[in-house]
This record gives structure tokens, sequence and C-alpha cells, in this order.
């Protein structure tokens, strides 16, 4: 809600992360990352998980010519978002998911991240 009493809509409910109780909205983390140079494309979620319920990740796909690392993006979220609220886990990808229509996939990011924390416990618990 502004100043003046209206109200916006930010993001879907349903791709709404919540990290350690605080409502996270993925298309704001998305935005301010774009300010950082040699960012291409990018998507952010929520990755399950047992302490926060859900830990920010954001996936990166890096211009041509450019040369950014996971840790460097990390460390320019910090700069620019609330503490709890920026990306905590970065992985940097040669593409992104997209539908026929070019629109970047966020629930197969999801998809991929859950199967790979239900792998986790099998071979854990195994």
């Amino acid at each position: 809600m502004d100043e003046d009493g209206y109200f916006y809509i930010l993001d879907r409910k349903k791709d709404m992360i919540i990290a350690s109780r605080f409502n996270v909205y993925p298309s704001g983390k998305e935005d301010a990352l774009y300010q950082q140079e040699g960012i291409e494309e990018e998507l952010v979620i929520g990755v399950p998980g047992s302490y926060r319920g859900e830990t920010v990740k954001a996936f990166v796909l890096v211009k041509g010519g450019f040369s950014v690392t996971e840790e460097e993006i990390i460390q320019f979220g910090r700069k620019i978002l609330p503490t709890l609220r920026h990306q905590k886990k970065v992985e940097i990808r040669s593409g992104l998911p997209k539908s026929s229509v070019g629109k970047l996939l966020r629930r197969v990011l999801l998809e991929q991240e859950i199967l790979k924390v239900k792998a986790y416990l099998r071979v854990g618990l195994g």
C-alpha cells in the first residue's frame, strides 16, 4: 500500500517465498539483480529447507563476454536488498527453462530443486 492508500500487486501469491516467516516476492529480487552488469536473464525461487522454510535462490544466465561469479551476485544482492530477503544461493546456468512463447518458467526450476532435495534425502537416509 502506498501513502495514498492504493494497493499494488507485486507478484503471484503462489510464487511468494516464505523465508524465516518473511514474505519475499521473486519479481522484486529479479528486478534488483538485473541492475548488475553482466546478467542477461534470471529467475528467483524459494528452495525448500528445514531451517528457514524456504531459501531464496537465484538462477542466472550471464551475458556473453561477461564473467560474473556466484559469489559476486550474492555480494551484489547484499548491497541492494534487505538482509533477510536477498538471495542466499545462486546457480549460474547456460540456459533457463522457457515456454514455447519465450516466458521464463519458474515452476520448472522449482520442480528440479524439489527433485534434488528428495534425491539428497534418499541418499542421506539410505
